[in-house]
């Protein structure tokens, strides 16, 4: 036993005799008292106090030899090492433990469950509620994404239900079509097929747009298609991506469904976001329609890459009624935050116009088909293939009646109907060829 805490028991009057200081020793810092103390756990000091004071006038001393001879460490050495342990601690820890919060910075909002979820769409519309945004960095935009998303999950519709004056929704109410023009195309051949690279959405680039969701001016964000790739992508034991290649989104040039273009036409190898937009890589199937496709897309007589899919964001949020041009006559701006991914492919008409690149294949495809009878007919055949059978007159009959009867929103840059430009473009490349007979 050390002599110090013995000379302290036998100063205290509580021993008489080295037997029996010996015997308080080991009670205190290893029989049945230091199981009461709890040596090593925190506040053991604290609580070695609070006993031996009712036997010694001043424990403080005791006890911190004590807590030495029990630990190893004195009291001080002992509460720096907890309190460095529970900084560590709650480094790993959540700071609210497992609910999810809308705001976790302040632990405000719980969205665990639907209840949850709709009281904090609720509250947080409040504008007593919501004025105290921003808080520790956290905006009033990034606590109600939190919460839509929770409530999107849970299968809650928040459309129109901001209460701060911004009535409308994030999420796009049908699926979306969107073609671009072809953009540093390339084609390669492989063993195992023919492999396309290809822009399926370009970012950054004003649109005009007029669909369900209103009039106005669309811009796709950068990371739009960051989860949906991510998601998409093969992981594990799947080792295809889930995303479809058609043409022309399965649909014919009237925007029916289209039998023959309901098959895949090839499968995706890469898709990744860069700079520009969403890249894709694509081995073709080996088909004469695969092959003529691949054709048309060198040629440029198919100028375009689509995706359909779905807008999960956008800024602003979609008004009641749609978006439309304000007292000015100036169409609102709408940056797509966030989209799905379902298929992408080809397509004959780009909707996205980039007028130096589109007029330019325009010509290219004209001047093509004038000078090639065989691509012309290929051409008027692929087309002939994409329209519903009552669309089109009967073969060798294509006749000014039956242009009349055209869709006449189905129109190419010069502002007539495709039929039409390729009629065009066949009586052009008919005088040609009389000429020279």
């Amino acid at each position: 036993m050390d002599e110090r805490l013995a000379a302290m028991l036998r100063a205290a009057g509580k021993a008489a005799n080295p037997e029996g200081t010996e015997r308080l020793h080991r009670y205190w810092v290893h029989g049945e008292g230091a199981a009461k103390i709890r040596w090593g756990e925190g506040g053991d000091y604290d609580r070695c106090v609070a006993e031996l004071g009712k036997y010694l006038r001043d424990p403080h001393g005791y006890c911190a030899d004590a807590h030495h001879a029990a630990t190893g460490m004195w009291p001080a050495e002992h509460a720096a090492l907890e309190k460095h342990a529970g900084r560590a601690a709650m480094a790993d820890k959540k700071p609210y433990g497992d609910v999810t919060y809308a705001d976790p910075k302040n632990g405000k909002y719980p969205i665990d469950t639907a209840e949850h979820a709709k009281a904090a769409w609720s509250y947080v519309n409040m504008p007593k509620n919501a004025s105290q945004y921003p808080m520790n960095g956290v905006t009033l935009s990034e606590v109600k994404d939190r919460i839509k998303a929770a409530c999107r999950k849970f299968g809650i519709d928040t459309a129109g239900d901001d209460s701060d004056g911004s009535s409308g929704r994030a999420e796009s109410l049908a699926p979306v079509y969107r073609d671009f023009p072809l953009k540093d195309l390339s084609v390669r051949s492989s063993r195992e097929g023919r492999v396309v690279t290809a822009y399926a959405a370009v970012f950054d680039t004003p649109t005009e747009i007029h669909d369900q969701d209103g009039d106005y001016w669309e811009v796709i964000d950068r990371t739009a298609f960051n989860r949906a790739i991510s998601d998409a992508a093969p992981q594990g034991s799947r080792k295809n991506w889930r995303i479809g290649v058609f043409y022309n989104h399965a649909r014919t040039l009237a925007g029916t469904p289209s039998e023959k273009h309901s098959m895949p036409i090839g499968v995706p190898l890469d898709i990744r976001a860069d700079g520009n937009g969403v890249l894709t890589e694509t081995r073709y199937h080996r088909s004469e329609f695969c092959e003529e496709i691949i054709e048309g897309l060198e040629s440029g007589a198919i100028p375009g890459y689509s995706f359909s899919g779905m807008f999960r964001r956008s800024t602003p949020l979609i008004p009641r009624g749609g978006f439309r041009k304000d007292r000015t006559g100036s169409l609102p701006t709408v940056r797509r935050m966030e989209s799905t991914l379902r298929e992408y492919g080809p397509t004959p008409f780009p909707a996205y116009p980039d007028a130096a690149v589109v007029e330019m294949r325009a010509q290219t495809i004209l001047a093509a088909m004038a000078s090639d009878p065989e691509l012309a007919v290929r051409m008027v055949s692929m087309f002939r293939g994409s329209a519903p059978e009552d669309s089109l007159p009967p073969s060798g009959a294509l006749s000014s009646e039956g242009l009349a009867a055209e869709d006449s929103r189905l129109l190419v840059r010069s502002g007539r109907p495709v039929k039409e430009e390729i009629q065009a473009a066949r009586s052009a490349f008919l005088q040609r060829y009389r000429r020279h007979e």
